[in-house]
């Protein structure tokens, strides 16, 4: 090293005694301060060197030039380097081992076995090239195999449990922690994420980008926490900043998905697919694949509201609509089959609305709803490709039906229903028995 800062040029060898010696002599700096104890302490018997504090360059908040200087011909300023030695090391072994041992209780700091720190100065821009305080970095030379036991990463976090680990409320215990510190504001014109994972131009693609072993979690993910009384102080808040395409689209999740290929009808793609597997022999509790859900308290409704949508659209134009069923196309489709028979002793739906909880105080309330945006309405309320029976109802005398009389008794000619059979169009009147010609 030269001889800036209060280094000297130096160096250290190992006498026939044993021992470690800098120079010869102990060490002073420029403030003839004796930091000779900083190397001390050699174990001849196993080969290794003790050491107090070893420190490199001089601390300085922002002082240009009181650190060791990396430079192109410069690219690290410690350097170790470990092999296999030519054979099977066959045991847990690291190039660099940072341990501290805690024995009493903390609080009130940081601990921290390893940092890294990159600072920037104010004014300080980054383009193009990988800035990070931490990198690890996986080299395949050539082809490898990650053979069955093996774990392969360029990072892991291994949480080693001798005993109970009791999480307090307000505490906190993750295997990998992100968040952003300091008073400053994130201003996003582009890719911003606590993770990203991404690939380099021409490389290969994650098979999954997060994989998540089911028996090894209790929630696999949660955006957000439960809060009762309809609070939403731990919920993620909806605001204007997630309109990040200016669609007016603001999302807790995304998922975008497409597809520019025929993958044929052997396939079905779909952004998202939640299995429920029931293999029990009673299944008293609910089960579902998927749940939306709206809460609303204390809130007058207006626009469009629902536990779940889903939409179809087109776009421009070339959309043709010729699926291999009838009804191949939709914005929200029920689907019942599956690989073996079904013994339904009560009746299996393929939509089913519930009335749950508080009856609605007034207005009304439809468990089907049929509508348009002003656009045009629909050509069909019901379209049926074919079915035993149009309509289950229940025995006269329980409504709807009039005790006694037909469907909906209010009185001769007053209303009509328009129903398309087959493509003739007929009107039934509802005072009296529905026939048809």
């Amino acid at each position: 090293m030269t001889a800036e800062e209060g280094h000297h040029p130096s160096r250290v060898y190992r006498g026939q005694d044993g021992a470690f010696y800098l120079n010869g002599a102990p060490f002073y700096n420029d403030a003839g301060v004796d930091i000779s104890d900083s190397l001390e302490l050699f174990d001849a018997s196993k080969n290794l060197i003790g050491m107090n504090r070893i420190t490199q360059g001089a601390f300085a908040s922002l002082l240009q030039g009181s650190g060791s200087p990396l430079a192109s011909g410069t690219t690290s300023i410690h350097a170790v380097y470990a092999d296999d030695a030519g054979a099977n090391i066959g045991t847990s072994v690291r190039a660099i081992l940072a341990r501290t041992l805690l024995t009493v209780d903390q609080s009130g700091g940081s601990i921290r076995s390893v940092m890294g720190q990159l600072k920037l100065a104010t004014g300080v821009d980054v383009t193009t090239g990988i800035y990070t305080g931490v990198q690890g970095y996986l080299e395949l030379v050539g082809a490898t195999s990650a053979q069955t036991g093996a774990t392969f990463s360029c990072f892991d976090a291994s949480a080693e449990l001798g005993g109970v680990l009791t999480v307090d409320s307000g505490g906190e215990f993750c295997g990998l922690h992100v968040e952003t510190t300091g008073t400053g504001t994130i201003v996003n014109n582009g890719i911003c994420a606590g993770v990203l994972i991404d690939k380099a131009s021409g490389a290969a693609s994650w098979p999954d980008g997060i994989l998540m072993d089911g028996p090894s979690v209790i929630i696999g993910m949660r955006v957000g926490k439960f809060a009762g009384s309809a609070a939403t102080t731990s919920a993620v808040l909806f605001a204007t900043t997630q309109d990040i395409y200016s669609d007016g689209q603001l999302s807790t999740i995304e998922v975008h998905g497409a597809s520019d290929t025929n993958l044929t009808s052997a396939f079905a793609a779909k952004c998202g697919r939640f299995r429920h597997v029931v293999n029990v022999t009673t299944a008293a509790h609910e089960t579902y694949g998927l749940m939306g859900q709206v809460v609303v308290k204390d809130t007058t409704l207006t626009h469009l509201h629902s536990g779940l949508i889903g939409t179809f659209e087109g776009h421009t134009s070339g959309v043709v609509v010729n699926g291999a069923y009838a009804y191949s196309t939709a914005a929200v489709m029920a689907r019942v089959g599956g690989g073996a028979s079904i013994t339904a002793t009560k009746p299996l739906s393929g939509f089913t609305a519930l009335l749950s909880g508080a009856d609605v105080a007034s207005g009304i309330s439809a468990a089907y709803s049929l509508g348009d945006t002003g656009t045009a309405p629909w050509q069909f309320g019901i379209a049926v490709e074919r079915c035993t029976e149009l309509f289950k109802l229940p025995a006269s005398g329980t409504a709807p039906v009039a005790a006694g009389g037909t469907i909906g008794v209010h009185g001769s000619g007053t209303l009509q229903i328009a129903v398309d059979i087959d493509g003739s169009p007929y009107q039934m009147l509802a005072s009296v028995t529905p026939t048809f010609s």
